[in-house]
């Protein structure tokens, strides 16, 4: 049963968090550069979220952490919102805390030395993506992505709730001792060479193939109008994120064109009752 000194802490959370979600910012960021962004809000870190002291990725790559608290700046969160996903609602970031606290699976990125939580439900995976920096757990950012994941992130093994995988400066290795347990533990930093030799011929007979899946699923730039847009996880995601953003749109818009009916409406009631009462005045 939780005391009151941790109730307390995820009330504190929670209104952090959602003291972040605020549309108000999207809509005063829509156009704004990173650096302007960071400028007009600042980045002080501060705890949206709690990464559970039992989670094995806690307790093992980041045993050395400060605390369980996840950190990120208002600048960064914006910025990550309005530049990178603004197919987000509020209410999926809120959504933070449920994927730390209870994900499916858990991967590593090598390339950037971040661990993603993953919670997979209605044929999408929700992400939350993590990094240490000094002694502080940081937010990165969140997404929903298709089935397909990127290869490059590979899964945190787990025996009896305990990491496999040994870190040594970032990247997953594996000790002598687990390499002995056939079968168990996979080395996700290395293949072993049957596996190398299987893939480079793989990739001397499929170069076509791989850089198509590169444009689809891997991080590509695309030119619009002159500027140079980030897909982070390919153009099938970043057209995905493009057509809940129309929609998202469209639907403001139906609801801008209500609220303006309405208000009209209630403006020709007014001025129908004053000039009723100028009438009665006068007579």
């Amino acid at each position: 049963m939780e005391d009151k000194n941790e109730i307390e802490l995820k009330i504190r959370l929670h209104e952090n968090l959602s003291s972040f979600c605020k549309e108000k910012f999207y809509i005063e960021a829509a156009n704004l550069s990173h650096d302007e962004i960071i400028k007009k809000y600042g980045d002080k870190p501060v705890a949206i979220a709690e990464i559970p002291e039992s989670d094995p990725v806690f307790k093992g790559i980041w045993k050395d952490a400060k605390s369980n608290l996840v950190y990120t700046g208002l600048g960064s969160f914006i910025d990550h919102w309005v530049n990178h996903h603004p197919e987000l609602e509020p209410s999926d970031f809120m959504k933070i805390q449920d994927v730390l606290s209870n994900p499916d699976s858990r991967y590593f990125d090598k390339t950037k030395n971040a661990v993603i939580f993953d919670k997979f439900s209605d044929g999408l995976h929700d992400v939350v993506i993590m990094k240490k920096a000094a002694d502080k757990l940081i937010y990165e950012r969140s997404s929903y992505m298709p089935r397909k994941l990127p290869k490059r992130w590979q899964e945190i093994e787990l025996k009896n709730g305990i990491v496999k995988q040994s870190f040594v400066d970032g990247h997953p290795t594996i000790s002598q001792s687990e390499k002995s347990e056939a079968g168990i533990v996979r080395n996700i930093s290395t293949l072993n060479d049957n596996e190398n030799i299987t893939q480079n011929t793989e990739k001397s007979t499929s170069a076509e193939q791989s850089s198509e899946s590169k444009l689809l699923y891997g991080k590509t730039t695309v030119n619009v109008d002159g500027l140079e847009r980030e897909c982070e996880h390919g153009v099938l995601d970043g057209f995905r994120n493009a057509v809940k953003m129309v929609d998202r749109l469209k639907e403001e818009n139906i609801q801008l064109k209500k609220e303006n009916i309405e208000l009209h409406k209630r403006l020709e009631h007014k001025s129908h009752s004053k000039n009723h009462n100028e009438k009665e005045i006068e007579r």
